[in-house]
């Protein structure tokens, strides 16, 4: 497992493109304010290969929500490029984008985004109808229920469901197209914490077990330690980076998360 990171000239973007879900590419977004200028994301380069668990961490204001739609394509970059699969995204039309999003990434919003009048199957189903690609989805869906724990909330819709719940048929929703990527956003931010747990360890079970290829963005050490690589941002920036395995309890990753935002000491 492997991240190759950085914010400035792209020093660590010289693998080849074969099988990597995930390239960012010099890539920055501004905002305007009146006059005011804000680069919420400036000169970031990312790659992550097949089988990764990345959580990209920072505090509200530092730019990852806006880097996680920038890597969606739900917003366009003022620079740079990103390529899903070898293929750039932002060389598409809008309806070709949105096809290609629905095949090929899949999105867990804090929110659930689920239709209200649909069932947890249609729900989950929706992408695939949306495709029109409605053969052999039948031994898929129950096999995602079942693996969910979420089989016996097929037939209900969300509002007859916890939070947890709902959040289990979004992420089965996400893996009904077998994408390239799966992208959260937050995930655990709506959940109390004994859910919030159960879904970081769901999303490192996708991982482990089938090599499922998750991007996560979360503020929150005790969801980031979940993943087998934290990425820190700070101020639309990427500015380092460490291994999940070589942190060797939770308060050692919060104080090296606080030191890096400050900018001094190292994990010890």
């Amino acid at each position: 497992m492997s991240v190759l990171l950085s914010s400035g000239k792209g020093q660590f973007m010289n693998k080849p493109n074969n099988s990597i879900p995930l390239r960012v590419n010099n890539i920055t977004k501004r905002f305007y304010q009146g006059q005011k200028i804000i680069e919420a994301v400036k000169k970031v380069n990312l790659i992550v290969e097949k089988g990764d668990f990345i959580a990209i961490m920072g505090p509200s204001g530092s730019g990852k929500s806006t880097l996680l739609h920038l890597i969606a394509g739900l917003t366009n970059p003022d620079e740079g490029s990103i390529e899903v699969n070898g293929k750039d995204i932002f060389t598409m039309s809008d309806s070709q984008l949105t096809k290609f999003r629905r095949k090929h990434i899949g999105l867990v919003f804090q929110a659930y985004n689920l239709i209200p009048t649909l069932t947890a199957k249609d729900n989950i189903s929706l992408p695939i109808i949306l495709d029109s690609r409605l053969s052999n989805i039948e031994k898929q869906l129950l096999g995602l229920l079942k693996d969910l724990e979420i089989d016996h909330l097929q037939s209900q819709r969300p509002d007859t469901m916890s939070g947890g719940e709902q959040q289990r048929v979004a992420i089965a929703r996400a893996l009904i197209t077998n994408p390239s990527i799966i992208l959260a956003d937050e995930p655990t931010g709506n959940l109390d914490s004994i859910n919030g747990q159960r879904i970081c360890k769901i999303l490192r079970t996708l991982c482990d077990s089938q090599t499922r290829t998750i991007v996560m963005v979360t503020h929150e050490a005790q969801v980031a330690i979940w993943a087998k690589k934290i990425v820190i941002m700070k101020d639309g920036q990427l500015i380092d980076s460490i291994n999940t395995s070589e942190i060797k309890d939770f308060d050692s990753l919060v104080d090296f998360y606080q030191s890096r935002l400050a900018g001094t000491a190292s994990l010890q």
